[in-house]
């Protein structure tokens, strides 16, 4: 394994094995069979046959048994990207490169600049890229499940192998922002002597990054190498971020494919007749009719906005196996809001309702929300289901301003009585 491999599978493995579980867990094991779990997210890896329901009690700590990773399968296909169009041909498509053979076929289609060749993709770099008259200057997409430790965390991190001092919370907080992958990824540009995971530092150096962050999924577009290479490839690589998306998703203004599903079609920012039955990867719904789609997001089944401004969402997640633990999840989601963790009578009293076959175990929790890039939604209230079945664990949360949110609690659990698996 190389040492820039290594810097990819290192960096968070403790602080995301934490937010899994609540534990404090270093060691390595642990950190690789939580982060198959998270892989697992859309059930496509180490699913058993089965859907059925079964009892899984509230503070019931599973071990991640039966979730191995399929060395079969890409890690875009993990996080439920799909395969790429051009996979039975080995090629990866570049609109300005042309097609490339040879290269591994990523989950991922994307607008290759001018003037960069791709490399082979490894186990954590799903899109591998360099600059053909330098390879010095390299690009990488990595994708990990949960919050990869926090999106300061990581700008810091990418500070401190540029050879910089952490952020103050002001240079934080007036970061650009840019989409990625359909989050808003924070744009980081530093120069300095780079260094990676504590190799040799290389002075006049340059990295530029865009880094989405979210409890669901979390993307790293990476761009780094000599100071002048990289300056003459600033705009290429914005691009390159803005034109990433799903392999088979249309390019922006594109007309999708004629036999996308009803979920796949289903416009951003726009709703679908009531009473549609919509199919994703691993579920189908039928949404309130005001609500409206949100465009694709990592490690999401889907995603709504629920009121007209858009400032309250609903999506769901899932994760194989108990997905750290129902009620380590509901006290992160506690912490997310500011509020204490339930006592044991306050967890068995919660409410639950019919999803899935089985039972969903519902919380509500009001308080300030704070989100993963440290931004704050004051006087906020937060919905959420958990779900367990017999192979992975769903989440449903709506989010948003306490008087917004509450309005959507009946649509909630109508939402969440409508669910079914697909087979």
């Amino acid at each position: 394994m190389t040492n820039r491999e290594l810097e990819e599978r290192r960096p968070q493995g403790r602080s995301w094995a934490r937010s899994i579980d609540g534990g404090d867990h270093g060691s390595r094991t642990f950190g690789a069979l939580a982060l198959a779990a998270a892989l697992a997210a859309t059930g496509l890896v180490g699913c058993g046959p089965s859907n059925s329901p079964r009892t899984v009690p509230v503070g019931e700590s599973r071990p991640f048994v039966g979730d191995g990773v399929d060395a079969g399968v890409s890690e875009g296909e993990r996080f439920g990207f799909g395969t790429n169009p051009g996979a039975a041909m080995g090629a990866t498509a570049g609109s300005a490169g042309g097609v490339t053979s040879g290269v591994a076929p990523t989950a991922f289609d994307y607008d290759l600049p001018e003037g960069w060749t791709t490399r082979a993709t490894t186990s954590m770099r799903v899109v591998n890229l360099v600059v053909a008259r330098d390879p010095r200057a390299e690009c990488s997409l990595v994708l990990l499940g949960g919050d990869g430790g926090g999106l300061k965390a990581n700008v810091d991190r990418w500070r401190g192998q540029m050879g910089l001092a952490p952020m103050s919370a002001v240079e934080f907080a007036a970061l650009d922002h840019a989409p990625l992958l359909g989050q808003d990824a924070v744009r980081i540009d530093f120069a300095g002597a780079y260094s990676g995971m504590g190799g040799e530092a290389m002075s006049g150096y340059r990295m530029l990054g865009l880094i989405a962050v979210s409890p669901g999924g979390s993307a790293f577009l990476k761009f780094t190498g000599p100071a002048d290479v990289v300056g003459a490839e600033v705009e290429a690589f914005y691009a390159l971020g803005a034109s990433l998306r799903p392999a088979g998703t249309a390019a922006t203004g594109a007309a999708p494919s004629a036999d996308a599903t009803a979920a796949d079609t289903a416009t951003p920012g726009g709703t679908v007749p009531a009473g549609t039955r919509e199919v994703g990867e691993t579920l189908s719904w039928i949404a309130p009719a005001s609500w409206k789609r949100g465009g694709p997001r990592m490690m999401r089944e889907v995603t709504f906005t629920t009121d007209a401004s858009g400032a309250t969402e609903c999506y769901i997640s899932s994760l194989g196996g108990d997905g750290g633990g129902i009620r380590s999840n509901f006290d992160r989601w506690r912490g997310q809001m500011g509020a204490e963790p339930l006592n044991d009578l306050e967890v068995a009293e919660l409410p639950r309702i019919d999803s899935l076959g089985t039972q969903a175990i519902l919380i509500e929790i009001s308080g300030s929300f704070t989100g993963m890039g440290g931004e704050q939604v004051q006087d906020a209230l937060m919905l959420g289901a958990v779900i367990a079945l017999d192979d992975r664990t769903i989440f449903v949360k709506l989010i948003g301003p306490a008087a917004s949110a509450a309005a959507e609690r009946e649509n909630f659990r109508a939402f969440l009585a409508s669910l079914e698996t697909v087979d």
